[in-house]
């Protein structure tokens, strides 16, 4: 792999999280505290995160640190440097970025310090902590680092000799083709660094897309999830180079109407960036056609994303508005109960058994006892060998029995769990291997 990349975190936990990030995309990654002369030779198709310690010290101090790493990156030929900036733009990041680029010789930097899962994102300019203008949040009285200034562009102005543009949500929200233009632009009037906008993990998707697609990338400033963004942009361009597959496919599938699932499948989104695949159940009850119909277009939405090395999230309902609309549509037809649950876990079971290749499967994730139950009789498990929990309540097995031997599956009732547990199950089959799938016994 061609990859090699320099991260550089002015604190450790941030360093820490941005080497998760490109690690469990499936990037090597590895992350120094030495800042002076990193060992960035020998990186070649990995990750280097480099600490410089570097937030809480004097604008001059962090400046000159800067300076001479940035020199010294030049020397080594990197391909990439990300610089990971702090979700409410704490620390010296105008003096930072401005270092890091002139030292480094780069062209230009794109900066987005949003941080979506947090709820901290990026409107108008201005940095919001759960709806809230950052400085004023706890932030604003931070013992070392205070920020006192809401719009990230007149922060990031104060801090450097820079020029400084800016780029809205509107724009990020018509797409990198869109985006990417308007970078360009920003560019051309003499920009340096562009603030844009940002209020989800999409949006950070669209931006590292389009900023890397102009003519000469510049460097992407940002928090853990541009940094996630970031790493599902390398891989995916990797594997459009060496002409492979998609990776291993996880599969979540939600089939639970409770309140609480709905949310733990939006934390799940926000998280992991899966691609979001609903099954209509009201066109899966209507009749045998419209079932057909609506289980060859699940399939088709899948495997495309699966060829662009995505995980996916399979749900039966959208919202709790939309549920149960589906369940009175159900009870319209008389159907309820086991026959209504016999259907949908059938077309469920019909679905990952036309997209799911089991060597390649990573595991599933149910959420709802029933279908749980149902789909996993249909993929012919006889049983689960348990292996551990994600945590208490939450069980982890592999499957026994059938075309899916040895596969990873963690089963979930639907309203049971925090907000994240779902995240959290995603993380711990990442950790899992794939050893005895798909070899019956």
């Amino acid at each position: 792999m061609a990859v090699r990349l320099v991260v550089v975190a002015d604190d450790l936990t941030g360093a820490a999280e941005a080497a998760v990030q490109f690690q469990q995309a499936g990037l090597r990654s590895f992350m120094t505290l030495d800042s002076v002369h990193p060992a960035v030779a020998g990186s070649e198709g990995g990750v280097v995160v480099i600490c410089t310690g570097t937030r809480g010290d004097t604008p001059s101090d962090s400046i000159q640190r800067l300076r001479a790493l940035g020199e010294y990156l030049r020397g080594q030929s990197v391909t990439w440097i990300f610089k990971l900036i702090d979700a409410t733009m704490r620390g010296n990041v105008g003096q930072e970025v401005e270092a890091l680029l002139t030292a480094a010789g780069l062209s230009g930097a794109v900066l987005c310090p949003a941080l979506p899962a947090q709820k901290r994102v990026v409107v108008g300019g201005y940095l919001l902590v759960d709806g809230i203008p950052v400085h004023r949040t706890a932030v604003g009285q931070d013992p070392t680092s205070p920020v006192k200034q809401p719009s990230v562009v007149e922060l990031v102005r104060s801090q450097t000799e820079l020029g400084v543009g800016f780029v809205g949500l509107q724009s990020v929200l018509m797409g990198p083709a869109h985006l990417k233009i308007q970078l360009a632009e920003a560019r051309q009037a003499g920009a340096d660094i562009v603030v844009v906008d940002a209020c989800s993990l999409k949006d950070l998707e669209a931006i590292v897309a389009a900023a890397c697609d102009l003519p000469a990338a510049p460097m992407l400033c940002g928090s853990s999830a541009l940094a996630q963004a970031y790493a599902r942009y390398l891989m995916e361009q990797e594997r459009r180079r060496e002409g492979r597959g998609p990776g291993r496919l996880l599969v979540a599938v939600v089939g639970s109407f409770n309140p609480a699932a709905f949310e733990q499948m939006e934390e799940l989104q926000q998280q992991a960036g899966l691609a979001v695949i609903g099954l209509r159940v009201e066109e899966v009850i209507r009749d045998q056609g419209s079932r057909q119909n609506e289980r060859q277009r699940v399939v088709a939405e899948i495997s495309r994303a699966m060829a662009e090395g995505r995980d996916i999230l399979l749900r039966t309902a959208e919202s709790p508005e939309a549920a149960l609309a589906e369940k009175q549509a159900a009870e319209r037809l008389g159907l309820w109960g086991e026959k209504l649950n016999r259907i949908v876990t059938g077309t469920l079971a019909e679905i990952l058994l036309a997209v799911a290749v089991p060597s390649r499967t990573g595991g599933f994730i149910f959420t709802g006892s029933d279908i749980a139950r149902g789909v996993l009789q249909l993929l012919g498990a006889s049983g689960l060998d348990l292996v551990g929990e994600v945590a208490p309540g939450v069980p982890v097995g592999r499957i026994r029995g059938g075309r899916f031997h040895g596969v990873p599956v963690v089963t979930k009732a639907g309203g049971y769990g925090s907000r994240q547990i779902l995240w959290e199950a995603y993380l711990y089959l990442q950790r899992m291997g794939p050893s005895g799938a798909g070899q019956a016994g």
